[in-house]
């Protein structure tokens, strides 16, 4: 009981939060690390010679220690989730730490393509879920020739300081309690 009562805690102090999970699987945990030190790095660096170096730095260390480009089990925050106007699929933005969103693609024209979209199968369970609310997920990332992920950011101090990474969520699911 008191484990329980614990993990219920700790579960409600996350989502208070928004904190990054030490509980997270290692390739979260080590892809945030990752993004976060590039973070710092560029809000350290003396001038924009120095910020420029950043983006190229983190693309490489992205590229080499993220391939493939797969999320397993990964623990977020549903920051946003809605249903489409095709076949019941939908859009889900998930938080992953206080400054880094893994989101369904985003066109700005207002045109989904269905491919990319959460297909219904898992909008079934996210219907049931609230904004702020912890979940397992599993996905690919979309690959970019520039940047490695897919980034929505249009300047490159957006992209270091609050990354949204474009997803492909091929699984969701609640957080297994111990």
């Amino acid at each position: 009981m008191k484990l329980r009562s614990v993990a219920i805690l700790m579960a409600f102090a996350i989502v208070a939060c928004g904190c990054s999970r030490t509980n997270s699987p290692t390739s979260e945990q080590e892809f945030v690390n990752t993004i976060n030190h590039y973070r710092d790095m560029h809000e350290s660096a003396g001038n924009n010679v120095q910020r420029d170096a950043v983006i190229g730095a983190r693309t490489a260390d992205l590229c080499s220690k993220f391939t493939p480009m797969v999320a397993q089990n990964w623990i977020g925050t549903i920051k946003n989730v809605d249903k489409t106007s095709v076949n019941g699929m939908g859009i889900l933005k998930i938080k992953i730490s206080d400054n880094i969103t893994l989101l369904t693609p985003q066109n700005f024209l207002g045109e989904l393509k269905p491919e990319e979209m959460v297909p219904s199968r898992l909008m079934d369970f996210l219907s049931r879920q609230s904004e702020g609310t912890v979940i397992v997920f599993s996905g690919t990332f979309y690959p970019d020739k520039e940047r490695c992920f897919r980034e929505l950011s249009i300047t490159d101090a957006g992209s270091l300081d609050n990354p949204d990474f474009e997803f492909k969520f091929s699984s969701v699911g609640s957080p297994v309690q111990h």
